[in-house]
């Protein structure tokens, strides 16, 4: 992975955090869609294999 695609991710991480801090729901709503994103990839990658 190129350093500034792994940069990206961990600002992108940090920034979640940071907001995660400041409103409790919205971290809950963000954990959630994660999952649905990681549930969605994992299918698509199911019906490639």
């Amino acid at each position: 992975m190129p350093a500034a695609d792994t940069t990206h991710t961990r600002v992108r991480a940090e920034w979640a955090r940071a907001r995660a801090a400041a409103d409790p729901a919205e971290a809950d709503e963000l954990r959630r869609r994660r999952e649905d994103l990681r549930t969605e990839y994992a299918g698509i990658m199911r019906s490639m294999a």
